[in-house]
């Protein structure tokens, strides 16, 4: 009894242990989920997912912590709103029920600034398949010049799973980051004669049968065109809908409000659970945060210069910095528009234009979005072109029996079990550079030899210290139809 008493105490500092030993990532992590807690609680940043995110990065990266363990708490939420999409489904549904569509109706060319402010997804893309990354990973990335979180988050969901918790960070960041990314841009790209032009006020009046049938007419179109984008149209004017039936108001009101904040807590919990330091610490990390402003950045740049040429074409009655709004951070980016134009001129008001420009930047990026999910339908992580196309990429393989796993090729590198509930945690394997001619799978794995009497179905829980048994380092390729081993002489340390 003593003793038992005794190995438990001593087991309380093993967190504390495995911080110190090997914990440098979930240390940084630790200060990211403050500083992500700061910038939500004191400078007002996107409290609303910056909190949750934070509170969830700090919680993961707390060593034993198992919060993202099979049935644990965050794991659960994560694998009942993320993994199948619904969290992002839902919020939509609350965009399209606090969405006033108005705006754009009484001026439907305005429309137009919401695809240009577009570009930058599909430039941003390109650039991001020529830097090596995947056609799956290269979209999700590309999707965060949408600068819609709730879009970003469920494209990531479905393709890149893997980069779920960077590209959720890097969309929610640049979102509130949009009044300091847009004003330099905006400046740069005008003459001073263009940023006074005062704009006429639309006097069209838009019916409200008008208003209720736009919502109906965009899923249906929308739907036709890119079907696998339908989920992502369908939610967001599945809310509008209501909004302007009048008849579900209690919906309507739970949408906005009540689903809409619970959803938010748990989206952003989770998405803060895919934040532990080793996972998240990364070269692609940083290479998502400079895509992801890249994006943002010259939606703002095509945006402007289609203003400009509109501008041009109608012999100069639209201000060109309208053409700011044209992305989705509704209505953040109408609003810098509005600032902007005050700035230049106090008595240009552009905020009733800048609004349709904005209405249209937040279908623009459902439906650029939409788009590429429909194009990218017939691809998946088990695509067998992916692997022929780069088989230095990781087959996204996860399994109960896989402690370790990584891909090495001919520049060396190591694969480490970084687990701390795994009996294995800090065992690795190492490959010098020049070893390998190619690129190889490494799985590492652990084998115990513990009476099973007492468990008929065969699984003997990992004990820690760690038990007697016997540990397996697997050299394969993993592809959709099969996979297939290294030869036995293949070096490994």
């Amino acid at each position: 009894m003593l003793e038992s008493i005794l190995a438990g105490l001593s087991g309380l500092g093993a967190g504390i242990e495995l911080l110190l030993a090997d914990g440098l990532p979930n240390l940084v992590m630790l200060a990211v989920g403050g500083t992500l807690l700061w910038l939500g609680t004191k400078k007002g940043v996107e409290p609303l997912l910056l909190v949750p995110i934070g509170f969830g990065c700090i919680l993961v990266n707390i060593p034993l912590s198992e919060l993202m363990d099979n049935e644990g708490f965050i794991r659960t939420l994560y694998e009942a709103g993320i993994a199948n999409e619904l969290f992002p489904l839902l919020i939509f549904v609350g965009i399209g029920a606090m969405t006033d569509f108005g705006p754009l109706l009484e001026n439907p060319r305005i429309l137009l600034f919401g695809a240009a402010g577009q570009v930058g997804i599909f430039l941003t893309l390109l650039l991001a398949l020529a830097l090596g990354f995947s056609q799956l990973d290269a979209v999700a990335i590309a999707v965060i010049g949408a600068c819609d979180g709730p879009t970003a988050i469920y494209v990531a969901s479905q393709y890149a799973p893997h980069l779920l918790g960077p590209i959720s960070v890097a969309a929610y960041s640049y979102m509130a980051l949009v009044p300091i990314i847009q004003p330099p841009i905006m400046k740069a790209l005008t003459t001073e004669k263009e940023r006074v032009i005062k704009m006429a006020a639309v006097k069209r009046s838009v019916s409200p049968q008008t208003k209720l049938l736009f919502p109906l007419v965009v899923t249906l179109v929308g739907g036709l065109i890119a079907p696998k984008g339908l989920p992502l149209l369908g939610t967001i004017m599945l809310g509008n809908f209501m909004r302007e039936s009048g008849v579900v108001a209690r919906l309507t009101k739970a949408s906005e409000n009540e689903i809409a904040n619970i959803v938010t807590l748990f989206l952003g919990l989770a998405i803060g659970g895919t934040m532990e330091g080793h996972a998240f610490l990364t070269p692609t990390t940083l290479a998502i945060f400079g895509l992801g402003f890249l994006a943002i950045s010259l939606d703002t740049v095509a945006g402007v210069l289609f203003g400009k040429l509109v501008c041009l074409l109608t012999g100069g009655k639209v201000n060109p910095l309208i053409g700011a709004a044209g992305i989705s951070a509704y209505p953040m980016a109408a609003r810098v528009v509005q600032t902007q134009g005050l700035r230049y001129n106090k008595k240009n008001h552009l905020l009733m234009h800048a609004a349709g420009a904005n209405t249209g930047g937040q279908i623009g990026s459902v439906v650029a979005a939409a788009v590429m999910l429909s194009v990218c339908s017939d691809s998946s992580p088990w695509d067998e072109d992916e692997w022929s196309d780069d088989p230095c990429s990781p087959n996204y393989f996860e399994g109960p029996d896989v402690d370790g796993f990584g891909v090495i090729g001919p520049n060396g590198g190591v694969v480490k079990v970084t687990d701390p509930d795994d009996p294995l945690v800090g065992l690795e394997v190492s490959v010098p550079a020049g070893a390998w001619s190619a690129c190889w799978e490494v799985g590492i794995t652990y084998t115990s030899i513990f009476s099973t009497e007492d468990y008929p179905d065969g699984y003997v829980p990992f004990e820690r210290p760690m038990p007697t048994g016997s540990v397996e380092v697997v050299v394969y390729r993993w592809t959709p139809d099969t996979s297939y081993y290294a030869p036995d002489s293949m070096y490994v340390e």
